[in-house]
């Protein structure tokens, strides 16, 4: 179990350089999340390897109910950047980029 932490970990922290790399902006709150995460990752997966085998069920539960409030919330975030209708598109991508210019 701790390889999927460090995997994590690991991912969390190449996400957060290609999210610094692209934007320039080393201070963006967003981007220090996923560094935070990814040495979050790290720890937890030492503790893992260290931790009572009787703790192993619970942590997976927290673990399941922590990781589906997080998919919860991108579908949420995904789900409002999706236009409602064609006319929204339209108007958003089209004529919003025929004003800028």
């Amino acid at each position: 179990m701790s390889r999927a932490f460090y995997s994590m970990g690991i991912l969390s922290i190449l996400y957060y350089l290609l999210i610094v790399i692209h934007t320039h902006n080393w201070k963006a709150t967003f981007a220090r999340f996923w560094a935070f995460f990814g040495v979050l990752q790290f720890v937890v997966g030492f503790g893992v390897e260290r931790m009572a085998k009787w703790l192993y069920l619970p942590f997976q539960i927290g673990f399941t109910v922590a990781f589906l409030v997080f998919l919860a919330v991108e579908i949420l975030i995904l789900s409002g950047m999706i236009p409602s209708s064609v006319d929204d598109f339209f108007h958003h991508y089209y004529f919003r980029g025929m004003c800028e210019r």
